[in-house]
C-alpha cells in the first residue's frame, strides 16, 4: 500500500480514502459486502455507506475487527 500524506487531505478526503482502503481489504479477502454485513451484524446500507466514505466509528471498528485488521490502530 503507497503512504500518502493525509495531512494534505480534508476531514471528508480522509473519510473517503479510509473507505477505499476497507473496501480493497474486503476484496483481497473475497469477501462481498453482504457476506461483510452478515458477518458484523450490520446492514448492507452501513457497509455501502462506510465504503463511501460515510459511517460511525463503531461500525468502523466492527468492519476492522472482521477483516482482521484491528491492529492497524496500533500504527498510531
Amino acid at each position: 500500500m503507497t503512504v500518502i500524506n493525509l495531512y494534505a487531505f480534508s476531514d471528508k478526503g480522509i473519510e473517503q480514502e479510509l473507505g477505499t482502503r476497507m473496501k480493497a481489504l474486503r476484496l483481497r479477502k473475497n469477501i462481498t459486502q453482504q457476506e461483510l454485513a452478515i458477518a458484523t451484524t450490520l446492514s448492507l446500507n452501513v457497509i455501502k455507506a462506510l465504503e463511501s466514505g460515510r459511517g460511525k466509528l463503531s461500525s468502523i471498528i466492527a468492519v476492522l475487527r472482521e477483516l482482521g485488521a484491528l491492529d492497524q490502530l496500533n500504527s498510531f
